[in-house]
């Protein structure tokens, strides 16, 4: 069996669980009375914590209650069973130990939740954490109830840990089992009581006892020999709901109509707020007409579940107040771009206009140098025109909302080299293009990944005397990978995080036309279909660039 990371966290941090669990013991005051002071506790928390590292790695599992079986093979029920002669020479009292165990469960929960196991692992962990000192628990009250009797004079000692079958007969075998069954759902922190199919309470365990007693019960036997059914059936009040569905659904679960019955309900004390839950279910091992119910403190999972609550309804305000602000600030953004859109370009084509009717009228008064700073204005004008047109281009397409839906890039690529080709008939460019590659994705965007590429690649290879350029479709990491390679320019691998930032250029203003932004338009369309591009090159031997694709 794989082990569990419970394992390697308890092996590497056996120190840090045993000072944890001592602080618990002294918060709660199970370790202060020991004469030899805190000694004896670090032992049984050294011993345990290698004890839980050795079950988990093997895979240690709780097993069914059987007289004949050796429980001191368990690892975790041997280190009970051994653990009780050290306690009792240290003056440990079995309700001390019992409390301890607690104390050290608690710091194996809170090294889980420190270290950031996942919800899963840890419902894993806390599953195996929880039969781990059950058996602990199980092998120490043994033990303990054991050397009582030999104490007060029952028999013979045997081998700790040991369960011998036959030892005084089949009474002998009784008396054992009957001590074991009493020992097991003692250890349980759970309120088990054991009833006949007619409701008559057989047994209770110790948590049903305590909790009797802080409740002010003052029957016999903590309620065994009485028929916990009328008991429920005679609740009035505000209680009767409860009481009474409780009691409907254990006759269900007697008359063999439901496999289990479970229940939540409240039971407030004048302190606090309470809740409990009541499971019950039959008995196996050939007791049919036995069933165990168990009432279960759960406040402290309700509290969590309304802390959570709380939380969520927090974090839905936060995302509420995040969304409008959110919001907000889109109409802003495109309010400063409709201005920039309207403002800035209507500007733009004034100046041009005021310099090209500069240069139309007054030529003849121009001497070279003025039509010089003339024709330099009207082509900046130009230029700025095409910066905020793409600027533009690039903070409408952060904010469309995509048309998924399935796009032949390889078609489309072919669209856009025949409008290449047109636009520039006397270059000589030998393409590759399959006929059909297969995506998903938003087509007008995608088609301007694919006009940005091919146009960089057709203007990165005009120095070529043969230009070759290649679309095509690969795959990486498991899914399709589209490129775009040239036999062009190519650039310098040092420089290739600037790439894909806007007005970033690798070459020089007058090389090669250009805004400096459509690599940047590129990257922003990529990102919203949830994939990623990049660039390998080498100067003069040409560039790929490659993007993928999770719409």
């Amino acid at each position: 069996m794989k082990a569990l990371p419970l394992e390697r966290l308890v092996a590497e941090n056996g120190e840090w669980l045993a000072e944890r669990a001592l602080r618990y013991g002294r918060e709660l005051g199970c370790i202060g009375d020991v004469p030899v002071g805190e000694e004896p506790w670090r032992r049984s928390a050294d011993g345990l914590y290698h004890s839980l590292a050795q079950s988990l790695g093997g895979g240690a599992s709780l097993p069914p209650f059987d007289c004949g079986i050796d429980y001191s093979r368990n690892p975790a029920f041997a280190f009970g069973a051994e653990e009780v002669r050290r306690c009792r020479a240290g003056g440990v009292t079995l309700r001390a130990f019992l409390s301890f165990m607690k104390c050290c469960r608690r710091s194996c929960l809170d090294l889980m939740q420190e270290r950031g196991l996942s919800r899963v692992v840890m419902e894993r962990c806390a599953h195996s954490l929880g039969r781990f000192f059950e058996l602990v628990e199980w092998g120490f009250c043994f033990e303990w109830d054991r050397l009582t009797e030999k104490h007060n004079g029952a028999g013979p000692e045997e081998t700790v840990g040991s369960t011998p079958e036959g030892a005084c007969g089949a009474d002998g075998a009784l008396r054992l089992s009957e001590q074991f069954f009493h020992a097991a759902i003692d250890a349980f922190s759970a309120h088990v009581a054991i009833l006949e199919s007619s409701g008559v309470i057989l047994a209770v365990n110790r948590a049903w006892r305590r909790f009797a007693d802080e409740n002010g019960f003052r029957g016999e036997g903590h309620g065994v020999g009485q028929n916990y059914l009328a008991v429920c059936d005679a609740v009035e009040g505000e209680e009767a709901a409860i009481a009474g569905a409780v009691s409907r659904g254990i006759r269900a679960l007697a008359a063999g109509r439901c496999a289990e019955f479970h229940i939540e309900y409240t039971c407030h004390s004048p302190d606090e707020k309470r809740w409990f839950q009541v499971r019950a279910t039959r008995v196996d091992g050939g007791m049919s007409d036995r069933l165990a119910v168990v009432h279960e403190n759960i406040t402290e999972v309700k509290r969590a579940e309304e802390e959570m609550r709380t939380f969520n309804r927090e974090l839905e305000r936060r995302v509420r107040q995040r969304t409008a602000e959110l919001e907000q600030s889109n109409r802003e953004m495109e309010e400063f771009c409709h201005a920039v859109s309207h403002d800035l370009r209507g500007h733009l084509a004034r100046l041009e206009g005021f310099g090209r009717g500069l240069f139309e009228d007054c030529a003849d008064v121009l001497d070279a140098r003025s039509r010089f700073y003339v024709e330099r204005i009207c082509r900046i004008g130009i230029d700025l025109r095409r910066v905020v047109d793409a600027l533009l281009e690039l903070s409408r397409i952060g904010r469309e909302e995509l048309a998924v839906q399935e796009v032949d890039l390889g078609k489309l690529a072919g669209t856009i080299i025949e409008e290449l080709h047109r636009n520039h008939p006397r270059r000589v460019v030998r393409f590759t293009v399959p006929l059909s590659i297969a995506a998903r994705g938003d087509p007008r965007l995608l088609r301007i990944v694919l006009e940005k590429l091919l146009g960089n690649a057709w203007k990165f290879t005009s120095g070529k005397e043969l230009a070759e350029i290649e679309f095509g479709v690969t795959q990486r990491y498991g899914m399709p990978a589209y490129f775009v390679r040239d036999n062009g320019a190519g650039f310098d691998m040092r420089y290739a995080g600037r790439l894909f930032r806007p007005f970033q250029r690798l070459h020089a203003d007058g090389e090669f036309a250009g805004e400096g932004i459509g690599l940047a338009t590129v990257q922003r369309v990529v990102r919203r279909h949830g994939g990623h591009v990049w660039a390998e090159g080498a100067v003069g031997e040409g560039a790929i660039f490659t993007f993928t694709l999770s719409a």
